[in-house]
């Protein structure tokens, strides 16, 4: 077996020659030429894979997509007839779960399942527990790379005082101290990963044993570099995706042979690409098929963040988002024909016909920017509205492709709507509960006493808006769904609604509507 190079104060773990029992090898199979196999797994998409943070040892869940890829390995590994006498896994909950989860997909069901916490994910000190994009959008891409994907350079450590380092965690009371990480490098992840491999999971493979290896994208890299004698550089380039069986054939000295994934090339480079993406201050780009134009629309109440979402959705998409009031205010600027229609309508003072603003839309969809899609804002805004847009879009044999619903109960959004407080200057917004002026005293019945609500910086009053009262709010409410949900049914029979669950931490708001882009 190759011996890992040794590092400081660590001696290279090898395995010792040995007499493998013959009844470990299939009938008439001569040990010095038998082939073997093992068989990785990256578990299947956390919750924070999702939310797009840095998770590293915190023991989060799989998410409702993660359970699912983690069936459909399962499936698939029974498809191919794999069946496996020894499993190794991490001590973290979506490897374990994900690995019970395979065999019981696979009907592999009585096996010994070995934990430890080696095969954990990389530590990533400082940063666990933050969000990838904002840490990058502050720190800048290049040093977020520098910390995430450089071989030898750990990001910042934590030390025992910090409630992330693993040596306040129970779970590793067993193990010494000194030996948990503040913060890893992948070469300081090969060095933990490498002993469990050459004491205990190569011996079972060298053995004949049929072994899967359920673990995290750093932890198993670490595996993949050490089996195909992998540079650094190419290890760097190495993107494992979540939920697809990677096999590895080796000889009987566990040299490697070959690797292949039990997944559609296809499919398997797109699951690639967008583990690559992750860590970038920039929304990883959704690629739309030649021919495909992608026809958005995004419908939320006051307060449900729709606003907030618009932009990402944008940039992720590469689309233009087309606002009635833009578009309008463009077409008059413009001179066209339908702009000086609608010029002498406001003039006159009167109200812009539907037929006008169809006309508007018609023009500002057939420029270029608009080749790939575009995303509908503040229309149609009726049911009529929308049976007016779908007949426009059939006369070029175009149809709206995805309507998002970005919903909040109506509690929530009076919380969010009532407690807003405003700058006039600046426009700045504060909130008394999400984001309180430094200034704010509350009243005996718990209310903010106005009297101290000031801006952070100018000392400056601050005001709520006429219409973000409980009163003005519910109005605005029955308004909104009286003319949305109509929209939402029309629509819903094609199968294109999709609901966004907005009553969440932001990052999981936006990952929830990746989803369905």
């Amino acid at each position: 077996l190759k011996q890992p190079a040794a590092r400081p104060n660590e001696g290279a773990h090898t395995l010792p020659s040995i007499v493998l029992p013959r009844g470990l090898l299939p009938p008439g199979i001569c040990q010095s030429w038998v082939m073997v196999r093992v068989v990785f797994l990256r578990h299947g998409e956390s919750e924070w894979n999702v939310a797009n943070i840095f998770t590293g040892w915190a023991d989060v869940d799989l998410s409702a997509n993660g359970c699912r890829e983690a069936e459909e390995a399962g499936k698939c590994l029974k498809e191919k007839g794999f069946k496996f006498d020894m499993v190794f896994t991490s001590v973290l909950k979506r490897a374990v779960k994900t690995a019970w989860t395979a065999l019981m997909h696979s009907d592999n069901c009585s096996m010994p399942v070995i934990n430890s916490w080696r095969l954990n994910e990389r530590h990533y000190g400082g940063l666990q527990g933050l969000n990838k994009a904002e840490t990058a959008a502050k720190h800048g891409d290049e040093q977020v790379k520098i910390w995430r994907r450089s071989y030898d350079i750990p990001p910042p450590s934590i030390d025992t005082s910090d409630p992330r380092h693993p040596a306040n965690d129970p779970l590793y009371a067993g193990v010494p101290q000194a030996a948990l990480p503040g913060a890893e490098s992948l070469a300081l992840t090969v060095d933990r990963v490498l002993p469990m491999w050459c004491d205990q999971i190569a011996p079972c493979v060298q053995a004949g044993r049929h072994v899967l290896v359920v673990a995290h994208g750093n932890s198993l890299r670490a595996l993949c570099k050490y089996i195909e004698d992998m540079s650094e550089k190419e290890v760097l380039e190495l993107n494992i995706p979540t939920g697809v069986p990677l096999v590895y054939e080796l000889d009987d000295k566990l040299n490697f042979v070959k690797k292949y994934y039990l997944m559609d090339e296809n499919e398997v480079a797109k699951k690639m690409a967008a583990v690559a993406a992750q860590g970038s201050a920039k929304p990883a780009a959704v690629p739309i098929a030649v021919g495909q134009k992608k026809i958005l629309m995004l419908f939320g109440a006051p307060g449900a963040g729709k606003g907030t979402q618009a932009p990402k959705v944008v940039e992720a998409l590469g689309i233009p988002q087309l606002s009635t009031g833009d578009m309008l205010r463009e077409a008059v600027a413009a001179g066209t024909e339908v702009g000086l229609k609608a010029k002498a309508v406001m003039e006159s003072g009167g109200l812009v016909s539907d037929e006008i603003v169809l006309g508007i839309i018609a023009e500002r969809i057939a420029k270029d920017d608009c080749c790939k899609g575009f995303i509908l804002d503040g229309f149609p805004r009726t049911l009529d509205q929308a049976q007016e847009l779908d007949k426009l879009l059939a006369k070029s044999g175009e149809a709206v492709s995805l309507v998002l619903a970005f919903e909040v109960p109506p509690e929530a959004l009076e919380e969010r709507i009532c407690g807003r407080w405003m700058h006039k200057a600046s426009g700045r917004s504060f909130h008394v509960k999400f984001s309180p002026p430094k200034a704010m005293k509350l009243l005996e019945d718990g209310s903010p006493d106005p009297a101290t609500m000031l801006d952070d910086e100018t000392g400056e009053a601050l005001y709520q808006r006429a219409d973000d009262t409980a009163e003005a709010l519910k109005s605005r409410l029955d308004g909104y769904f009286s003319k949305t949900v109509p929209i939402l049914e029309h629509y819903s029979p094609k199968g294109i609604v999709k609901r966004v669950n907005a009553n969440q931490d932001i990052n999981l708001v936006w990952a929830d509507t990746q989803k369905h882009l």
